[in-house]
């Protein structure tokens, strides 16, 4: 049998999310070949960092396009702060390259919504070529087959949402206000996507608001199939103390938390009253199905390009009715 195809790979922004990526990029069998990052002190520092992690070797660069020509690698993860993506992601559409990018495809504060919707749309578009491979990395995408497993074992009957709750904290320090909307709404909106499907916001319902460290979403979600149903999204940030990590439908609730198995590999658990169930990281999926696209062993990654353009979308009008009163869009 033949060895897998070993991919080229190279990640822009390797700090922070980014450095995961690499990570789980060398686990599943990729030639980590190059970072970039804004200044030497910065790719330096990521690519000590990266080597107290696996055995990187790869070289680092300050411009994406000095990496492109040097390296000229198959797969690229973009993983900079949001309001460099919509820059980011062009310069690699020119390449061959299949392209990841992190979640929310573009975001600047000083833009409108309009603004970084048409944005978001160019890039989608310009990355879409034959053969190409583009995705978004919204890992919870993954979540309804873990969900799924966990209902099974607790003898929980499948049924079609017509209730969906999620509430996720963060600990970062920075997500105040709007900033928790924008790190972690995504996560909830794809969760939601994954359970009813495609479909769309009932605008004349949206009840939302913006906390300086709390944000909620209340509005009806009417899939292609199936009854309509009612969400309530909560994403926070806890400078200590626990964190809740919770989603569910029809009011059958799990907490979900990410740990090391025994094995030290890192896991996502899910877990109702005294039982618990096992699962790959979501971001090794998302990791995963990326790359086996890529080889051409999967028909598609987790979430598309467009798909991600599809959850921005959602992001930014429901972001709206907090900041026009909930008025109907």
């Amino acid at each position: 049998m033949d060895s897998p195809v070993r991919l080229k790979a190279a990640v822009v922004g390797a700090s922070g999310i980014g450095k995961h990526h690499a990570k789980w990029l060398h686990a599943l069998g990729c030639d980590v070949c190059a970072i970039v990052g804004t200044s030497v002190a910065t790719v330096d520092r990521a690519s000590r960092a990266l080597r107290d992690i696996f055995p990187f070797a790869g070289r680092g660069y300050l411009s994406i396009e000095e990496m492109l020509a040097a390296e000229d690698p198959d797969l690229v993860h973009v993983c900079t702060p949001p309001h460099l993506h919509y820059e980011h992601v062009l310069a690699l559409a020119a390449h061959r390259c299949h392209v990841l990018c992190e979640k929310p495809l573009t975001w600047d504060e000083q833009k409108p919504s309009d603004r970084l919707l048409a944005e978001a749309a160019e890039l989608t578009a310009a990355v879409a070529q034959p053969g190409r491979v583009s995705a978004v990395n919204l890992q919870y995408t993954a979540v309804p087959a873990a969900y799924q497993a966990h209902a099974a074992r607790a003898g929980w009957p499948l049924e079609p949402p017509r209730s969906f709750f999620m509430h996720m904290d963060s600990r970062r320090a920075d997500n105040v206000y709007e900033i928790i909307w924008r790190e972690l709404a995504p996560h909830a909106l794809s969760v939601m996507q994954a359970f009813c499907g495609a479909g769309e916001v009932d605008n004349s319902d949206v009840d939302m608001t913006i906390g300086e460290r709390l944000c909620r979403a209340c509005f009806t979600f009417r899939p292609p199939w199936g009854p309509d149903c009612s969400c309530e999204i909560v994403v926070g940030s806890v400078p200590e103390g626990p964190l809740v990590r919770r989603f569910g439908i029809n009011g059958r609730l799990v907490d979900y938390e990410g740990r090391n198995d025994a094995s030290g590999t890192f896991r996502a658990y899910l877990r109702s009253g005294e039982l618990e169930t096992e699962s790959d990281d979501f971001m090794l999926i998302s990791m995963r199905q990326m790359i086996l696209s890529c080889r051409g062993e999967a028909d598609r990654p987790l979430a598309t390009l467009a798909e991600g353009l599809r959850n921005q979308e959602m992001q930014l009008r429901l972001i709206e009715h907090a900041r026009h009163g909930n008025s109907s869009q």
